[in-house]
């Protein structure tokens, strides 16, 4: 029921401006920091209702480049010619008026529950990014937890990364928002995750991935890739060579309990393809 309440204030963020998602978003946050990332998966599936604007991603000054540049010699002809200095009166009353409206239009947008763009787009820019924040620290525990061989209490389904399934999952939708200046920290994380290594002989470690989560985290990359194809330059190849490997790792008929999700059973096929 809480979780419910939860996805309904993503998506009604229309009824409080925003305002009430980031709280949630960084109470969320403080709270799988304080649990050590061993929480309940809805938890943080909850994510999955949020919605940003496409232009998020935009840099201001990418904006500006974009606005088209006037002509200098259409601007010099459509200059106003220079009037006379206004009496000191007209010139208090225009001040006055101008105060006025700027009072009434921030009155009406307060009424309406209407945000300025730049505003909306400040507090989306936050939320996205109190968002990855708790997406990094669910695979940075996941990583220390694999190569560890003490085991951890369980206090709920997942195992020892209950919360990185739905954090795969959440980076996977979320992957065309990601700032291109931490997309090399999160391949070799997933890389690492996903099992890889150089070392033909390395035995696994005993508290490592199941061959499902692995099999999400090369997913993943290739969703992160192709979000990104005009501004990624990765080398792929150590991920199909892992892909393919968890392919012939994954036997359904004698590990029964190794099973995709839904939803990436009907994308294996595709990235088998490409």
């Amino acid at each position: 029921m809480c979780c419910e309440a939860i996805r309904s204030l993503f998506i009604n963020e229309g009824k409080h401006r925003g305002e009430a998602t980031i709280e949630a978003v960084r109470l969320i946050a403080d709270h799988v920091k304080l649990n050590d990332c061993q929480l309940h998966p809805d938890s943080i599936e909850v994510f999955l209702s949020l919605r940003f604007d496409e232009d998020i991603g935009k840099d201001e000054i990418q904006e500006e480049k974009v606005k088209p540049k006037r002509n200098k010699r259409w601007q010099k002809n459509q200059e106003v010619p220079k009037q006379l200095p206004v009496n000191d009166k007209k010139k208090t009353r225009q001040e006055l008026i101008s105060k006025a409206r700027k009072e009434v239009d921030a009155d009406l947008r307060a009424v309406s529950f209407t945000l300025d763009p730049k505003e909306r787009k400040g507090i989306q820019k936050e939320t996205l990014s109190a968002l990855f924040e708790t997406y990094f620290r669910i695979l940075k525990h996941s990583m220390a937890a694999s190569n560890s061989r003490t085991k951890v209490n369980n206090v709920s389904p997942g195992g020892s990364h209950p919360l990185l399934t739905p954090c795969l999952e959440g980076l996977g939708k979320f992957s065309h928002l990601i700032d291109l200046d931490f997309m090399g920290e999160l391949i070799s994380c997933l890389k690492k995750l996903s099992g890889y290594s150089d070392r033909q002989d390395e035995i696994p470690n005993d508290n490592a991935l199941s061959v499902s989560e692995r099999l999400q985290c090369c997913i993943v990359v290739f969703k992160v890739w192709r979000s990104n194809l005009e501004a990624l330059n990765v080398d792929l190849q150590d991920f199909f060579v892992q892909l393919y490997n968890l392919i012939l790792e994954y036997r359904p008929d004698r590990f029964c309990f190794l099973t995709l999700d839904d939803s990436y059973k009907e994308e294996l096929p595709i990235v088998i393809i490409c």
